[in-house]
């Protein structure tokens, strides 16, 4: 083999595999920002269908955790903000307990770092019956970065299986 013929192919063989360690390195989507809620275009379920004002999502992201709050906005009385659920955005879960039960959370990107698994289990006795209630939130930011689609699954004793889509504008 000519010495040329061995550098070229050297030098293909480095950028193959600089091509393949960019894929894996892909940036996380950043959902930080203010979203308002899409009425229109998402799945209503009973306490959406009773809203008559605004929901407004605010999220912030870093490299490490994200959090979630809510404004209420309402066109005849105050506005109110939910506290901030924080989230480690490294797969494993938290543990809070209280007097009522137990608290599993978590939150994880997809393999392609598109998609974030947000999971809240709360384990609670009722009635003396030990009952989980289970919900999954997978996030994914479109394209242009314009809309938020949360897809909802949602599990317990009371409502069965539900599953939902909400969608948020960026505002």
């Amino acid at each position: 083999m000519k010495p040329n013929q061995l550098f070229t192919g050297i030098g293909c063989m480095l950028i193959f595999m600089a091509f393949l360690g960019n894929l894996k390195a892909q940036s996380p989507v950043n959902f930080s920002g203010k979203w308002q809620y899409d009425r229109a275009n998402s799945d209503k379920d009973k306490f959406e269908s009773e809203l008559d004002g605004t929901v407004i999502l605010e999220i912030n992201q870093t490299n490490d955790s994200i959090s979630f709050s809510e404004t209420y906005i309402y066109p005849d009385r105050p506005q109110w903000k939910t506290s901030a659920d924080s989230y480690k955005i490294d797969g494993k879960e938290q543990i809070t307990k209280s007097s009522v039960g137990k608290s599993k959370k978590s939150a994880k990107w997809s393999p392609d770092k598109k998609l974030l698994i947000v999971t809240n289990i709360d384990t609670q006795t009722v009635k003396g019956v030990l009952q989980e209630f289970i919900v999954s939130d997978t996030y994914s930011l479109s394209a242009d970065k314009k809309t938020i689609m949360l897809e909802r699954y949602r599990k317990n004793y009371v409502t069965g299986e539900t599953k939902s889509k909400k969608i948020y504008t960026r505002k």
